[in-house]
């Protein structure tokens, strides 16, 4: 019995053994298995710092060509600190020179101050003088407005002048129609007289003669016969001869000469004009009869267009010509208006 019951104990030992065994043994697999899991998280983790050392690697080469770059710029660093050192040599010598130059300035102001002075006066006056010619100038404006109308008034007035002008030169026009009808006239009879005087001078050839010497012994039929046709003669000696684009009338002619031989200083005019007036010149007739043709502007050249005395209007005009062998041609024309 007691052999049964030692070897039950030993039995329950061995089964307690085994049991206790079997424990360490699951113990042991599960740190197997702890183990494994931990040695597949070392792995991940070796994997995980091999790519961290590929990177530090990487970091490691740019931190290499980094280096290089500091290297570069701390020898650019060496060069800028020299270039400063020099720029602030030159700093500290402009330095010097703008501290001269102030002193300079402040002892031509001392020695200017009263120019400078005076400047500002006169500049002040300048600012005055364009202040009152700006006035002037608006004050001009004003004017130029006013004038402008009073232009525009003046030029209507000088417009209805002209048409009142107009009316007063075709009533002047027609009285110088009127004059010339009475000029052709006079004319006819004059040559009338002439021709009869011419006949009875024929016939009794001193009797003019001496009705010239004995002119207080004539009759006043006498007398007026003797002024005809010492007139008749003057005139038919003149022999006009018509030019110009305008040319004159007969009538226009005689009736700017008629005066020649009712008047002394008329006829001594016109004899000096014939007699030393220059040739291929044109002379002013009324004007040559009036003042002489030796007066000042009463010659008028072939590149004038106007007559210098009878400026705008119309008047006759004489030009001489000598041929030769003492003859002499009278030319006449109108100048323009």
């Amino acid at each position: 019995m007691r052999s049964i019951d030692g070897l039950d104990q030993k039995l329950a030992d061995l089964l307690a053994t085994v049991a206790s065994r079997d424990g360490t043994i699951a113990g042991l697999d599960q740190k197997l298995q702890d183990e494994a899991s931990a040695a597949a998280d070392l792995g991940r983790q070796v994997a995980a710092r091999d790519d961290t050392i590929v990177e530090l690697n990487g970091t490691i080469a740019g931190l290499h060509a980094r280096d290089s770059t500091i290297d570069q710029l701390n020898n650019e660093l060496v060069e800028l600190r020299a270039t400063l050192a020099t720029l602030g040599e030159d700093v500290s010598l402009l330095g010097t020179k703008v501290t001269e130059r102030d002193d300079a300035i402040a002892v031509l102001e001392q020695e200017h101050a009263g120019t400078l002075a005076r400047l500002d006066g006169e500049m002040s006056e300048f600012r005055a003088q364009i202040a009152t010619l700006e006035k002037e100038r608006a004050e001009s404006a004003a004017k130029t407005t006013s004038l402008e109308d009073q232009l525009s008034s003046a030029a209507r007035e000088h417009d209805l002048e002209l048409a009142r002008s107009r009316e007063a030169v075709e009533t002047l026009e027609t009285r110088l129609g009127e004059a010339s009808a009475r000029a052709e006239s006079h004319q006819k009879q004059c040559a009338e007289l002439a021709v009869a005087l011419r006949a009875e001078e024929e016939a009794n050839p001193r009797k003019r003669k001496r009705l010239s010497e004995e002119a207080g012994e004539m009759t006043d039929q006498e007398k007026w016969e003797h002024l005809v046709h010492d007139m008749a003669d003057k005139l038919v000696a003149i022999a006009p001869e018509l030019d110009g684009p305008e040319v004159p009338t007969h009538k226009r002619i005689l009736y700017d000469l008629s005066t020649i031989p009712n008047r002394d200083d008329y006829s001594d005019n016109w004899a000096a004009l014939i007699d030393t007036g220059a040739a291929d010149t044109w002379y002013c007739v009324e004007e040559s009869l009036d003042q002489g043709h030796g007066a000042a502007e009463l010659f008028w050249h072939e590149d004038r267009h106007r007559c210098p005395v009878h400026q705008g209007e119309k008047c006759l005009w004489v030009k001489l010509l000598r041929p030769g062998n003492g003859s002499l041609r009278t030319i006449f024309r109108m100048t323009p208006d």
